[in-house]
């Protein structure tokens, strides 16, 4: 996003690390995989709020001194720690909060304007009470010339690379490896129901070892687990026939517009929220808590392989008009506009 705005706005990307420069300021503070953050994240929460409010913290002076109209940030911690620091300060920005969870309402409130993700939250808010002209729906944005549809020679080139066997039917799952909301373990379940020309690809971190000692066990010679850069991703999604998307919910769901737009079928959840994302001409849909229904779904695919690849990629168009930066920029820099505009006051005393 900061790389397709910077070019019409005076806008300064704070990082918690890397290289600086006119535009990027990296504030330092924890990381979530030093020691000392993991020991914290022991003692009170976890270890990602540990980071995030000590970025908060050593932000909001730069953030003052800086006197920027607009904060903006996606981070939930950040919400409550700037608000209390923005007592202390006689001056400050007005704050845009970017909901990309699935959080209830209240929680998402202690902000100045309100930007959701999904049709779902949205509408939850405004039954909450939040007004209409705090809010606005506008998706998450993809860079979709990082991802796009490769040949099939490519794709053999891409499963040899990965150790992926070249015959099989490549189910990926593209997910942090848990029992809780990406819910792995149930496509583990299912597809240990399926025939050996189902192989597994699980690629993200592994949360719950103990998901992955049971997908070992269960898919012997079946399974690969990948964890790669973000430059690489569209290599992840060359090589699959199909994308399995486990969740029963999700905040919002890049992984469906990135393998969408790699020209990748992808099954969901059959859920009001999957649908609103894919649009009404995408149709791949099963109920994930039925076990034994996903594992038919999938295998039911592979009689339809050539039919949704060929759907998926006359989709590619569509995806593009409502997800790519290049189609978002002028909605997001309206965005702008308008919470710049707001209220000094958060959404949150406006309720009471």
């Amino acid at each position: 996003m900061f790389d397709t705005l910077r070019h019409d706005l005076d806008i300064a990307f704070f990082t918690g690390s890397g290289e600086q420069n006119e535009r990027r300021i990296p504030i330092g503070g924890l990381e979530r995989d030093q020691w000392v953050t993991k020991l914290l994240g022991r003692v009170w929460n976890d270890r990602f709020v540990w980071e995030q409010l000590s970025f908060a913290v050593l932000a909001w002076p730069r953030i003052v001194r800086g006197s920027y109209d607009l904060v903006h940030y996606s981070e939930p911690a950040l919400n409550n720690v700037f608000m209390r620091l923005e007592r202390l300060s006689k001056e400050s920005p007005r704050r845009l909060f970017t909901h990309g969870l699935r959080m209830k309402p209240e929680h998402c409130v202690r902000c100045h304007h309100l930007h959701q993700v999904s049709r779902l939250t949205y509408d939850e808010a405004l039954s909450f009470g939040v007004p209409p002209d705090r809010m606005s729906l506008l998706e998450l944005g993809v860079d979709d010339a990082r991802f796009f549809p490769v040949d099939p020679m490519h794709q053999l080139e891409l499963r040899a690379r990965f150790g992926v066997p070249k015959a099989a039917r490549v189910v990926l799952c593209v997910a942090a490896i848990n029992r809780s909301s990406k819910r792995v373990d149930r496509l583990v379940e299912a597809m240990e129901l399926l025939d050996e020309r189902h192989h597994l690809v699980l690629c993200g971190t592994v949360e719950d070892r103990s998901i992955f000692r049971e997908a070992c066990r269960k898919l012997t010679g079946r399974l690969t687990h990948l964890n790669v850069p973000p430059g690489e991703m569209n290599d992840v999604y060359g090589l699959a026939d199909l994308l399995v998307v486990p969740s029963l919910l999700e905040g919002f769901g890049l992984v469906v517009i990135e393998g969408l737009l790699a020209g990748v079928p992808v099954l969901l959840h059959d859920a009001s929220h999957f649908r609103w994302l894919v649009g009404p001409n995408w149709d791949l849909f099963t109920d994930m808590a039925d076990t034994a229904g996903l594992a038919g779904a999938i295998r039911d695919t592979g009689a339809q392989a050539e039919a949704l690849r060929r759907r998926a990629l006359a989709l590619r168009p569509e995806v593009v008009r409502r997800f790519s930066w290049g189609c978002l920029k002028e909605a997001y820099v309206s965005m702008y506009a308008k919470a710049a505009a707001s209220p000094r006051t958060a959404i949150e005393q406006s309720l009471r």
